[in-house]
């Protein structure tokens, strides 16, 4: 019998959280990737703010977090390895949107797609749902 629940979308203090409280949240691991270079990296708090706004906007959730992060750092991580005068960089509120203007926000809006996707044909979905439960079902059984 599949199960379906309905999750509440995450608000801005969790999204806050996620991008940077967990032991490998997004910003750590850009500051670890910048350290390998010997580039002192930190986020303004305005940025974080821009970030998860942007997130919010589009309705793209945690995982999308992932994606406008890497739109704001994909040249800073391409360019200031091989500036060897460069050793700090500190990421503001105005740089996140001087990146996020450059960049096609459109390819980021994938929440759209995807809610038409889900409510396209719902009993497929459904189908999908009860062959994972049928799955975990005998997996469980052979243990």
């Amino acid at each position: 019998m599949p199960v379906v629940s309905h999750l509440n979308p995450l608000d801005k203090n969790a999204l806050k959280l996620i991008l940077t409280k967990p032991k490998n949240a997004l910003t750590k691991q850009y500051i670890k990737l910048f350290e390998i270079d010997g580039i002192q990296l930190s986020f303004d708090k305005k940025a974080i703010d821009l970030i998860v706004d942007k997130a919010l906007e589009y309705e793209l959730g945690a995982r999308g977090l992932r994606s406008i992060c890497e739109s704001v750092m994909l040249d800073a991580m391409y360019e200031l390895p091989s500036q060897k005068n460069k050793q700090e960089l500190i990421i503001s509120g105005s740089y996140v949107k001087n990146k996020l203007n450059e960049v096609e926000l459109n390819k980021l809006k994938v929440s759209d797609y995807f809610y038409l996707l889900y409510t396209y044909d719902d009993s497929y979905y459904i189908a999908i749902l009860y062959l994972c439960v049928i799955l975990i079902i005998k997996k469980k059984r052979a243990m």
